[in-house]
């Protein structure tokens, strides 16, 4: 199959891909965002459309997550994830100095652990491994954050080692009336 390798995309074009897959979908400010913070993206594009990509977040010391790797469902079963994936893990080794240690991870979709293993992941949990968790968080309503950081305006300081908490308007709050608050009085 003939098709072109870039590391451009537009967000569009990534929402649009994630969407042709059944993945959750995001406003688009927030997928641009994610985009501008890759370390890593490699996209394989045919007739100027994207059938595929991956996507590779790193903090540059030993933390390495491969965020996406997407093939348009029409595209899979023609080694396009592994070229995907081979990109992504040539792009990880060449970044390493002599000596270091990276840990990649990822969450495999459901069915594909087996395609993962192919590139030496292992499957958790497993007798060296805890089981690997996740969670999905959505932001809260406006007046809600509002709210809760009008409360953040507390300055908390120590003393001696005491906790000392601190209203906006310097009145001074004990502890056990900071503990006692709701999570959005906090």
């Amino acid at each position: 199959m003939d098709y072109e390798i870039t590391n451009e995309i537009t967000t569009e074009e990534y929402m649009k891909l994630r969407e042709l897959v059944g993945w959750k979908l995001f406003p688009l400010e927030q997928a641009e965002e994610a985009l501008k913070h890759t370390a890593y993206l490699c996209c394989l594009k045919k007739d100027g459309k994207t059938i595929g990509l991956v996507r590779v977040l790193w903090d540059y010391g030993y933390v390495v997550y491969i965020a996406d790797v997407i093939v348009r469902s029409e595209f899979q079963g023609q080694g396009l994830g592994r070229v995907l994936m081979n990109n992504a893990m040539d792009f990880i080794k060449s970044q390493l100095k002599p000596g270091y240690k990276v840990m990649v991870s990822l969450m495999a979709a459901k069915g594909k652990e087996e395609f993962y293993k192919k590139f030496d992941f292992v499957e958790r949990p497993s007798e060296k491994y805890g089981c690997g968790m996740c969670q999905w968080m959505e932001g809260v309503p406006v007046a809600k954050v509002s709210k809760i950081q009008e409360k953040q305006k507390r300055v908390i300081g120590t003393l001696d080692g005491i906790a000392s908490f601190y209203e906006a308007d310097g009145g001074k709050i004990t502890m056990e009336e900071f503990l006692g608050m709701d999570e959005v009085e906090k």
